[in-house]
């Protein structure tokens, strides 16, 4: 009876281990179709959605058309709209000198004709009411000189930006004929690691269109029969194009054979040389491209439709207050380029104030002198009657005065900074009503109280034609809800940040903060692991600095019980 009830319960538990082999076994491959299905070996937009192939010619212009084929194929693959928008319009509304005897005060500071751009360039022009416009307001000629300012069109924005985003540079070194890859600090990335950073690109070309990108061009690393390119130096000759797909399978020997990869695979791009060049306009960039991934990659999120029946400036009303709130003078910034006389009126709260009074030549600066009484709502409604054949430039006006006027952000929907991505940074636009260039909005990041700003890098607030772009990548901070406040003059805005996925460990206030922290880095992550393992086998040497913070039990020696403790401090089993 025993032998044949240990035989039974034998079977039985063989049976059960096959079931859950099985199981296993199916769970990983619908685990691998998911993933798979999510990110296909090879994906591109121009299945999707089509795509105009356009020719900068000899202008130093590729940041401009790649711009706005990024907008182009945003709104094209997420909300089924086509437009064509006009690269030349950007370069001279974010030129300083593109006007002939003045200044433009729309431009991006210091930004020169013929001098290219940049990524801030772009979302600036993208957000702050200038642009885009289409193609056909101000089509491209080859031509880079000052023009009059009559003939910059500036009140037929057609979208805005609202949320851009950005995934950070990877860095790459050639060590013993090898490619070595870094993350943004700097530390060495495993190949698991090179694939989770590559998939952040793809995952962002599949969910939100193009994503903006920079190779360092060489004529000797591209073969224009076939549009494969590659280079294994980094060099000046900066060229920007648009990721809009890729393929794993995409052989290696398509590449010229002195700047042949080792692996195959590339990114499918969009350039700006025309129909002629490469595969019909596009190209293939090898991934293992030294200077691809050398500057942050940039892709557009969430765009806002232009109320036209409700714009006519760029420029707020200018609101000159006294005695609280009662409206002393009113300025208004006429930007429509029309000739003639014209005429308005403005109501407060549906009540006429001035009516059909006229407007000569429709000034730039407009001033109305009348004391209004205002409340901190009101409704300040501005209309100007202008002949039929310039009202496609020139729309009615509506203000509502509230709290908030002189300072506001866009909305930030994507407040969560995953520390596994490669892009580990929020982004976020302040607007001002506002001409203190120069100056900076206050950042503080809190949590239940206490100061956290100097735990996260903060850069770009200071304020530039009426708004700031502020970037916040957190440096060594636990997971949790951080308050992002910001404060400008004597008003305060706030968001919330969520950071996740963080092995960092605040050890702030403790005796021993620094045990765990082998690399030095201000932290205790899986690099100070793996650097502990080494020097316990005798494959790396450690400094005493270093031998101090990797003895975490303090006995003097570096043994695989400080390892134990070390992994345990990590996964939050152990507290120093």
């Amino acid at each position: 009876m025993k032998l044949n009830s240990v035989v039974r319960k034998d079977s039985v538990m063989k049976i059960l281990k096959k079931i859950t082999l099985v199981f296993i076994i199916f769970f990983i491959f619908n685990i691998y179709n998911v993933y798979a299905e999510s990110l296909p070996t090879k994906f591109d937009l121009r299945d999707h959605i089509k795509i105009e192939v356009r020719n900068q010619q000899e202008t130093n212009m590729c940041w401009a058309f790649t711009a706005t084929s990024l907008l182009s194929t945003h709104l094209a693959y997420t909300e089924n709209e086509y437009y064509t928008f006009s690269p030349r319009h950007m370069e001279y509304v974010m030129s300083t000198n593109s006007l002939i005897g003045k200044e433009n005060k729309y431009a991006y500071e210091g930004k020169g004709l013929r001098e290219g751009g940049n990524t801030d360039i772009i979302k600036q022009y993208f957000i702050q009411g200038t642009g885009p416009v289409l193609e056909k307001n101000m089509p491209f000629i080859n031509n880079e000189d000052p023009i009059n300012e009559s003939d910059l069109p500036l009140d037929i924005t057609y979208k805005q930006v609202a949320e851009a985003a950005h995934i950070l540079p990877m860095y790459k070194e050639w060590s013993n004929g090898e490619l070595v890859y870094k993350d943004y600090a700097q530390n060495v990335m495993s190949n698991d690691k090179v694939i989770e950073y590559r998939n952040d690109v793809k995952e962002a070309i599949k969910e939100y269109g193009g994503v903006y990108a920079t190779i360092a061009y060489d004529p000797n690393g591209f073969n224009n029969g076939n549009g494969s390119f590659n280079t294994k130096g980094e060099n000046d000759n900066w060229h920007t194009i648009l990721l809009i797909g890729w393929d794993d399978t995409y052989s290696k020997n398509n590449f010229k054979e002195n700047v042949r990869p080792t692996t195959d695979g590339a990114y499918i791009a969009l350039n700006s040389w025309g129909n002629e060049t490469g595969d019909n306009g596009f190209i293939y960039v090898s991934y293992e491209d030294y200077s691809l991934d050398l500057i942050s990659k940039t892709y557009i999120k969430d765009v806002d439709d232009v109320d036209f029946d409700n714009v006519y400036s760029n420029e707020d009303l200018n609101i000159a207050k006294a005695n609280n709130e009662t409206l002393t003078e009113l300025s208004i910034m006429v930007d429509a380029k029309i000739t003639g006389n014209t005429r308005g009126s403005l109501k407060i709260d549906g009540e006429y104030v001035l009516k059909d009074f006229l407007i000569n030549d429709c000034l730039e600066n407009y001033e109305i002198r009348t004391p209004v009484k205002l409340n901190s709502n009101s409704k300040v409604e501005l209309e100007i009657n202008v002949d039929d054949k310039y009202k496609q430039y020139f729309h009615p006006y509506y203000y509502t005065v509230t709290d908030k006027s002189q300072f506001e952000t866009s909305k930030l929907n994507n407040n969560i900074i995953d520390m596994n991505k490669s892009s580990k940074e929020i982004y976020l636009y302040t607007r001002h009503n506002t001409t203190d260039n120069g100056k900076t909005v206050k950042v503080e990041i809190l949590k239940n109280g206490k100061d956290y700003t100097s735990k996260f890098n903060v850069s770009g607030n200071e304020i530039k034609n009426n708004q700031t772009s502020i970037s916040i990548t957190p440096r060594a901070v636990e997971n949790g809800d951080y308050e992002l406040k910001l404060t400008y003059g004597d008003k305060e805005i706030s968001n919330t940040i969520r950071v996740i996925n963080s092995t960092y460990i605040d050890v702030e206030g403790n005796t021993n903060s620094s045990k765990g922290d082998i690399s030095l880095d201000g932290r205790i992550s899986v690099t100070d692991v793996s650097q502990l393992k080494l020097a316990i086998v005798n494959l790396k040497e450690l400094t005493e600095g270093q031998k101090e913070r990797a003895d975490m039990n303090s006995d003097g020696k570096i043994s695989v019980v400080d390892l134990s403790i070390l992994k345990g401090v990590l996964v939050n089993l152990i507290t120093l």
